[in-house]
């Protein structure tokens, strides 16, 4: 039998949503039909893997247009103070546009869809609390995503963002580091170097450390001074 190849299962995911779609197709349209053409070729005995059916989105959302689909957001009103609107105008968007630059021109995305990424990206960003205020304040906020909804994309735009803003420390808690060392494999020899330049190693530390530098940080030197193990359990 023979082997799928991702240009087979885009064609044929670009096939169904021609059939079933009238004007211009979703993102939820286009994950529908790619969970379709899955389940279509299962019963052939073809597994599309998740990776796949990842690749295949990407390729499709660069080649077609597509709308895509910002979710809905819960807000407590009492708690949430509006503030970039107030400091746009002020903010360099250093960050950002390079990430966005990436997505048009390395990525290949279209137009609408990195806007509508930019716009999330903002309404976000808002939730959280102004870095330039000198009160005290706390925000908490919790972002879920099905597969293949473009978490990734929209957690780097929320970061870009948040560093043109001003935020001083952000720590992205990703998954093992097994995971994350195969990611790194799949990179080519020119991205590896752009990456560890970025990331050195002399920035890396492990969930311990970052339990002793928070606990230094709230004012617990007694704990943090206890050691790495001790600050984590506390």
């Amino acid at each position: 039998m023979k082997t799928l190849s991702l240009i087979d299962i885009a064609d044929n995911v670009a096939l169904r949503l021609r059939q079933n779609i009238e004007g211009t197709p979703s993102e939820e349209d286009l994950n529908n039909a790619i969970e379709d053409v899955s389940k279509m070729f299962s019963i052939i005995g073809q597994i599309i893997t998740d990776e796949e059916k990842e690749k295949v989105k990407a390729a499709l959302s660069a080649k077609l247009v597509i709308n895509m689909d910002t979710g809905i957001m819960i807000v407590d009103r009492n708690t949430y103070k509006p503030w970039l609107s107030y400091r746009k105008a002020e903010i360099e968007e250093y960050y950002w546009e390079r990430y966005k630059e990436y997505l048009l021109s390395d990525k290949r995305w279209e137009d609408n869809v990195v806007s509508a990424l930019d716009r999330v990206g903002d309404e976000t960003l808002d939730l959280l609390g102004n870095p330039m205020d000198q009160n005290n304040w706390k925000r908490k906020g919790l972002i879920l995503g099905d597969i293949q909804s473009g978490k990734t994309s929209t957690y780097l735009a929320l970061i870009n963002k948040a560093a043109d803003a001003g935020y001083k420390l952000i720590i992205l808690l990703s998954g093992t580091l097994e995971a994350l060392r195969k990611q790194t494999h799949k990179m080519t020899s020119s991205q590896k170097k752009h990456f560890m330049l970025v990331n050195p190693k002399s920035q890396l530390f492990d969930k311990t450390t970052l339990a002793k530098i928070e606990n230094a940080w709230r004012g617990f030197p007694h704990t943090a001074s206890a050691g790495a193990q001790k600050s984590f359990k506390k």
